[in-house]
């Protein structure tokens, strides 16, 4: 497999990236793309590989992404993703980081397609995206488009983990953020 970190394949991370690509491609939009995807083992255990040894970074942008499009595609997908504890906690820390906005827009984007399942949402819950966790992040300090697609997908994160309990209500736990200053403004961006 391409993906691997077979010495033969050290110097090619070109084709390690079109493989991710390729990958994130068949798992987009189709079902049964992503679940075959993410029930194969070797795959999976070669796209957690890719996000785990400090690859460039748009390896590992490439490599989110194709995780998101199976979750996206599929809340099976999504399931089985939840059940990778290395997987959940290198999107997790990914989202967290400071460095690649680009990085953290995708790891962000693939937490709120996982979050779509509500079976994967108590793995979630489990491995730390707590609605509280995730609120903490709406509170960062940065601009433009990018910054308030990332807000709003976080907010989307928050009201399907938070719909997994019926004693909490989403609106909720997301209203200082909505009715502040940066919520507003997010959203009359996104709406422009």
């Amino acid at each position: 497999m391409v993906l691997d970190f077979d010495p033969i394949y050290r110097d090619h991370q070109d084709a390690r990236e079109y493989a991710a690509i390729t990958i994130g491609n068949c798992g987009a939009n189709s079902e049964e793309g992503a679940e075959t995807i993410v029930r194969h083992a070797g795959m999976m255990k070669a796209l957690i590989s890719c996000l785990a040894n400090g690859l460039e970074v748009r390896m590992q942008e490439t490599t989110v992404v194709a995780l998101k499009n199976c979750a996206a595609s599929s809340q099976e997908a999504a399931y089985v993703i939840a059940q990778s504890d290395e997987a959940l906690a290198l999107l997790k820390d990914l989202a967290l980081q400071d460095d690649h906005s680009r990085l953290r827009d995708v790891a962000v984007g693939a937490i709120n397609s996982i979050s779509r399942s509500p079976r994967a949402v108590p793995r979630l819950k489990k491995m730390g995206f707590q609605s509280e966790v995730l609120c903490e992040l709406l509170w960062t300090k940065d601009n433009g488009a990018a910054s308030d697609l990332r807000k709003l997908t976080l907010a989307c994160a928050v009201v399907n983990i938070e719909a997994s309990d019926p004693q909490k209500l989403p609106a909720k736990v997301l209203q200082r953020w909505i009715h502040s200053k940066d919520g507003k403004q997010a959203m009359a961006n996104m709406v422009k």
